[in-house]
């Protein structure tokens, strides 16, 4: 099948990847090249996520393998586009580290199909590649579904609805020249980069503290407190963006 890889944006023959390995998450997929699907399992496999097909694996750790798998997306575009990326790749790889080992605590190490990293697997990364304008509705349509698919598995409200997810899903090119309108206005693109440096700057220091604890236990008050300011921040940045998004929704 022929189409637009999701993480690198060429358009080339593509492959299934599942997300959290199909042992975790069967139905969930995404469109990649064969190159990206390869570095995608290779983060799967060093990140210790089962993949064996008979293996015992938790609730607790297929949920793991489902956000960690989700937040390899976004570590593998940051590294093919880190000129254009809001989000850092070296930020999305502390967010799945410290998003683990939050998870990993939360229930006995003893339990059936825990997993470890594997210290046998190098350390990869991505080469960059140019960015493809061209594909950019392509990917907009794949991000809006995967975004769908994640809450309706996870069953957590989405960031936007999901009418309005719909609708950008419908209509990428509506979505794109919107947002390019927008993003012409510099008081609204000023604030807007604000936000998310703000975003930036509290989910560094949140995850560092993450990496550091030893158990449930450890989540003290101060955490807890920049936690509330980045769960701000990351409304804010939603209702900044929402503006955007009204016509599209009635639209949908």
């Amino acid at each position: 099948m022929e189409g637009v890889c999701l993480t690198c944006g060429l358009y080339t023959n593509l492959e299934a990847h599942h997300v959290a390995g199909r042992h975790n998450h069967a139905t969930l997929t995404v469109p990649v090249c064969s190159d990206c699907h390869r570095i995608l399992t290779h983060w799967q496999l060093a990140a210790g996520i089962e993949l064996h097909h008979d293996a015992d694996v938790s609730d607790l750790d297929a949920t793991r393998a489902l956000l960690v798998g989700a937040l390899h997306l976004l570590v593998l575009y940051g590294q093919r586009h880190g000129d254009v990326t809001w989000v850092r790749a070296p930020l999305s790889v502390h967010m799945a580290r410290a998003m683990s080992k939050l998870l990993d605590v939360m229930e006995p190490a003893s339990r059936p199909g825990r997993w470890l990293p594997d210290p046998t697997v190098p350390p990869l990364e991505a080469m960059p590649v140019r960015w493809p304008a061209a594909s950019e509705a392509d990917r907009i349509t794949q991000m809006a579904d995967l975004t769908l698919e994640l809450s309706r598995i996870l069953r957590e409200q989405p960031p936007f609805s999901p009418e309005t997810l719909t609708g950008i899903s419908t209509d990428p090119v509506g979505f794109q020249a919107k947002f390019n309108n927008a993003a012409g206005d510099l008081a609204w693109l000023t604030a807007l980069l604000e936000v998310v440096t703000e975003y930036g700057e509290l989910s560094e220091s949140i995850v560092c503290r993450l990496l550091q604890l030893d158990g449930v236990d450890a989540i003290d008050e101060s955490l807890l407190v920049a936690a509330a300011g980045w769960a701000d921040t990351v409304h804010r940045l939603f209702t900044h963006l929402s503006t955007l998004f009204g016509p599209q929704k009635r639209a949908a």
